[in-house]
């Protein structure tokens, strides 16, 4: 199969790290794609998911994004991903992303009606604690070659702010990351923190923010999996 020679990637500019993670898709781009013309542009509107081959929706405050997401913006973005674009949610975009959720573990399960959904999870708002349970853990990468990318290290810095957990998912959704049990500073330790379902990724923790080294293997899969389905 023939790789695309420019893809379009956007990045939901509403509100949280999106430029973090527009940085993120450039360094990565330059680092491993430097065949391919990626262009990265942010969203704000609906109009602006034309000639977009990827989506991320970065982490922030999901009910902040729900308040400028109105329906019509939804359902333009249902109907854009309907063909199989990529799109990955880190932290509050995998909230939105979720077909189900809990606000926390000892309340019902619901379906996500106001979100996004498609990736067949249950997701748990604040799983690990609020604000002052933030944390920084080392993650353990799935065994996946674009992934890793050439990387010997099955490790990743994991910065988790007010992160949601996945508590379920379903047959055909993958695992990419989990915490590490013997390197966790959580109480969840062994938690799958990252999930794959065809075009839709999502992650608990906030990849984009890891810079002390830089990582970008989750943005250089990000732009793997655009390409894979932009072909």
């Amino acid at each position: 199969m023939l790789k695309p020679k420019s893809v379009t990637v956007g990045v939901l500019g509403i509100q949280g790290s999106f430029k973090e993670h527009i940085d993120c898709l450039r360094t990565a781009a330059e680092r491993s794609f430097a065949e391919i013309e990626v262009t990265i542009r942010e969203v704000r509107v609906k109009e602006e998911l034309q000639g977009i081959d990827g989506l991320i929706i970065p982490g922030g405050e999901s009910t902040t994004m729900k308040k400028f997401l109105d329906d019509e913006f939804l359902r333009v973005l249902r109907d854009w991903r309907s063909g199989e674009k990529p799109i990955w949610g880190s932290c509050a975009g995998m909230i939105l992303l979720a077909d189900y959720f809990q606000n926390s573990e000892d309340e019902e399960i619901k379906q996500n009606k106001d979100g996004l959904g498609g990736l067949d999870i249950v997701v748990c708002r604040n799983y690990f604690g609020r604000q002052k349970n933030s944390f920084v853990s080392t993650i353990r990468l799935a065994a996946d070659d674009k992934l890793l990318n050439g990387d010997e290290s099955e490790d990743f810095n994991g910065i988790f702010i007010r992160a949601p957990g996945v508590v379920d998912c379903g047959a055909t959704v993958t695992t990419l990351a989990s915490l590490r049990s013997s390197l966790c500073q959580s109480t969840k330790p062994n938690h799958c923190v990252g999930v794959r379902q065809g075009s839709i990724m999502a992650t608990s923790f906030h990849p984009e923010l890891t810079f002390q080294p830089l990582d970008t293997r989750f943005h250089e899969y990000f732009l793997h999996l655009v390409l894979a389905y932009a072909a």
